[in-house]
């Protein structure tokens, strides 16, 4: 059992899903070639990339080479690092328009910058601070301490208001500092109407004038109840579709992987804080255990943070703990497809931990992230 393999094709890397028989582009997973999209020859595809985005060209007179996957690649694999991708490069590499990873480029790629793809959340500006609005996750957080965030699961909207308390620095914290300083937004259909339109699936035009009020696009969950489509879940540039009643997330096109939702260390301080975080290689697609000895960590590594259960599948946990699908639509609004929070490395405690060819650290240097998180919770007010 192995991740796909890849390829550089020009200047973008791309997966190569068997299953499927797609090139799928690292860093934009929603630019998918198919075979279906290639020219078929006795030992090779033949397909137009634009070299500049890595897109697929589709008029067949445009004046531009054509790149050679050869059949191997969709068939059996070639091998990374094997001494057929050696040979490959070697002899047709250049005129094929193909580098297959061979062991150099294997560990070129371990040190190559490849920054990760974080999606640019709705951001408003707050006495000076950034904050970025989470309507999926229903957070808000510091854009520059994203560790540092108040759930809106917990407040009770007000006359249009939410209400937290941040400090000099712009930090949200508790109610009871006396140098706190009340910072109120909107409903978030009102504060960012475009983004809870893209969320829930609900015309702009459509949405209530209260979060309280936001219901459930009813054909997504007509597909859900009735035509049994799981929701799915994209961890950086991977689909999963999830199981609540196994608790577990299962990946759309390899099926003996999946992520344990109860095995990944959900933060969990209190009600309304029950997310799973995990650390994660974005470049090998692989969770990196922290059992509290973490020394060091691959130059390619973030943090991830995956919604509840209620969020992830509210009709699923409904059926499953109060035997009715749709007891939690009213708190929980349904999102058949949800994204993972990526928080960079340097935004976390773990920031200490990436090196770059340095010796392993001291363990006692490391830093506490279970400290660190207890402190940055605040439940707000409402008003």
């Amino acid at each position: 059992m192995r991740e796909e393999e890849r390829c550089f094709i020009g200047e973008h890397m791309y997966r190569i899903d068997t299953t499927f028989e797609e090139l799928i582009q690292v860093g934009n997973p929603d630019n998918i070639i198919s075979i279906d999209d290639m020219v078929e020859y006795d030992n090779y595809y033949a397909v137009k990339i634009d070299p500049k985005t890595g897109l697929l060209v589709e008029n067949e007179n445009t004046k531009m080479p054509s790149v050679k996957i050869p059949k191997i690649c969709f068939e059996e694999g070639y091998g990374e690092g094997s001494a057929y991708a050696e040979n490959f490069n070697k002899k047709l590499g250049k005129s094929y328009g193909v580098k297959l990873l061979d062991k150099q480029a294997l560990v070129e790629l371990e040190n190559m910058p490849m920054p990760c793809t974080i999606r640019e959340l709705p951001t408003i500006e707050k006495n000076g601070f950034q904050y970025e609005i989470d309507v999926s996750l229903r957070e808000i957080r510091k854009k520059d301490e994203p560790l540092v965030f108040i759930d809106l699961n917990g407040l009770e909207p007000y006359k249009g208001k939410y209400g937290f308390f941040i400090d000099e620095n712009g930090k949200i914290i508790d109610t009871d500092d006396k140098k706190a300083t009340l910072v109120k937004i909107k409903h978030l259909v009102k504060q960012v109407p475009e983004e809870v339109s893209r969320v829930y699936g609900i015309p702009v035009e459509k949405l209530p004038k209260k979060d309280w009020k936001i219901r459930s696009n009813p054909d997504y969950v007509e597909e859900r109840i009735k035509g049994g489509k799981l929701p799915v879940i994209r961890i950086v540039d991977e689909d999963y579709y999830v199981d609540t009643r196994l608790r577990e997330l299962r990946s759309s096109n390899k099926f003996w992987k999946k992520i344990e939702l109860k095995d990944t260390g959900g933060r969990g301080n209190d009600e309304y804080d029950n997310k799973f975080v995990f650390l994660y290689d974005y470049l090998n697609r692989k969770i990196i255990p922290d059992n509290g000895d973490l020394k060091e960590l691959p130059k390619h590594s973030v943090m991830i943070v995956i919604p509840d259960i209620e969020t992830l599948d509210p009709i699923g946990e409904g059926r499953e703990i109060y035997g009715d699908p749709y007891y939690l639509l009213d708190r929980y609004p349904y999102q058949p497809k949800t994204e993972a929070r990526i928080i960079p490395i340097e935004k976390t405690p773990y920031s200490r931990l990436v090196k770059n060819n340095n010796p392993v650290i001291a363990q006692k240097d490391q830093l506490d992230k279970n400290a660190a998180l207890k402190t940055t919770r605040n439940k707000g007010q409402s008003y």
